[in-house]
C-alpha cells in the first residue's frame, strides 16, 4: 500500500493593478515641533518612504513654519518624484536630514503661496 502524502492546498494571491498614486508629505518644522515632536515626524515619514510605500508612488516633501518650501523633489521642473530604486529612496529621506524647527506656524498663507507656485509650474510644464 502507497503511503499518500497530506492534501495541501494550494496557495495564490491576487494582485490588483493600483493606478498610480501620488503622495506629499507636508511637514510642520516651526517651533512647535522642537525636539522629539520633530525627530519623531522625520523618522515616520523616512521609515514610510524607505520600508512601506511600494515603488512607482509618486512622492513630495514640503515644511512649513513662517514659510513653505519645497524639500523633495529638489528640482524645479517635477512637482514629485517616483519611488522606483533604493537611491531615490535615500535621496527623498536624506532630504528630512538637518531640519531645524524655528519660526512660528504659517499654515494657511504657506499654502496658498505654494499651490499658487505649483499651479503655475504645472500649467507651464503641461504639453500644449
Amino acid at each position: 500500500m502507497d503511503a499518500k502524502e497530506p492534501f495541501t492546498a494550494p496557495s495564490f494571491s491576487i494582485h490588483k493593478e493600483r493606478d498610480s498614486r501620488t503622495v506629499v508629505f507636508i511637514l510642520d518644522v516651526s517651533k512647535s515641533m522642537e525636539g522629539e515632536r520633530l525627530l519623531l515626524a522625520t523618522t515616520i515619514i523616512k521609515l514610510l518612504l524607505t520600508q512601506v510605500l511600494e515603488d512607482g508612488v509618486k512622492v513630495a516633501i514640503v515644511i512649513f513654519n513662517g514659510e513653505g518650501r519645497v524639500v523633495f523633489p529638489y528640482s524645479d521642473s517635477e512637482e514629485t518624484l517616483e519611488l522606483n530604486s533604493d537611491e531615490t529612496r535615500s535621496r527623498a529621506a536624506e532630504s528630512l536630514t538637518n531640519l531645524t524647527a524655528v519660526g512660528y506656524t504659517c499654515i494657511g498663507q504657506c499654502f496658498l503661496i505654494l499651490s499658487h507656485r505649483h499651479t503655475l509650474t504645472a500649467i507651464t510644464l503641461s504639453p500644449r
